[in-house]
């Protein structure tokens, strides 16, 4: 073999050696960016997934969706988590409302992480009562209300309470007399009046009188922060 075809051999084996290498290089590249294209979505996708559960109006700690329920988001666990977003599952993870931390498991800033913040309207149940004495008052207004409406009545009988309202409907009535504890769901009207109804002619001949406890709300917009580490 000529001196020349030597060296155009060697050229070419250097080539091919560099061609392998440069192919072998970029396979290793690749994978990487394949291992953390695949690290990246799942722990962006478990902190949207959390994001969306936190605030979705059919779940148990909220009242519609973007509106949590102070009292029953604070009770919320990594396991309540877990069990209902499962891409979360053995994720370190953080929820914070208003800057409070009310669910953590482990330290999901430690490394690389995802994190999403949403601005929500959080509703704080605030508990409300009124007396009235039935011989000189039967109306209370409810400026606001949640949930049921309880009413203790106390009556020596006569007069006879036999009816009570909320707005224009009829939510409890007995012809023989209303006396105890009742409660009943309200209509949606806000303000809500609450009317009680004495059996005529036999007002001013006895004393009756009524509590009246409800719910109101105390809502704020706050930021509620969710983050997801690996």
């Amino acid at each position: 073999m000529t001196a020349r075809g030597q060296a155009n051999l060697v050229g070419f084996a250097v080539a091919i050696l560099v061609v392998v290498t440069v192919t072998v290089a970029g396979v290793a590249l690749a994978n990487d960016a394949l291992v953390d294209a695949d690290r990246t979505p799942a722990r962006t996708h478990a902190a949207e997934r959390l994001a969306a559960h936190l605030v979705d109006g059919e779940a148990a700690h909220t009242r519609e969706r973007n509106v949590l329920r102070a009292a029953a988001a604070d009770n919320l666990t990594a396991a309540d988590l877990d069990s209902a977003v499962p891409p979360a599952r053995g994720r370190p993870i953080r929820v914070a409302v208003g800057g409070n931390v009310i669910v953590e498991r482990g330290d999901p800033t430690r490394g690389e992480y995802a994190r999403i913040e949403r601005r929500v309207r959080v509703e704080r149940d605030v508990p409300r009562s009124a007396d009235v004495d039935l011989t000189e008052d039967r109306r209370v207004v409810l400026p606001d209300h949640a949930g049921q409406v309880a009413i203790r009545i106390e009556t020596d009988r006569v007069p006879r309470v036999t009816t009570v309202r909320a707005g224009d409907r009829v939510v409890l009535y007995d012809p023989t007399g209303l006396d105890g504890r009742y409660a009943f769901r309200p209509p949606a009207t806000r303000p809500l009046p609450v009317t009680f109804e004495i059996e005529p002619g036999l007002s001013g001949r006895g004393t009756a009188a009524a509590t009246v406890s409800w719910t109101a709300t105390n809502a704020s917009v706050e930021s509620l922060e969710v983050t997801v580490g690996d």
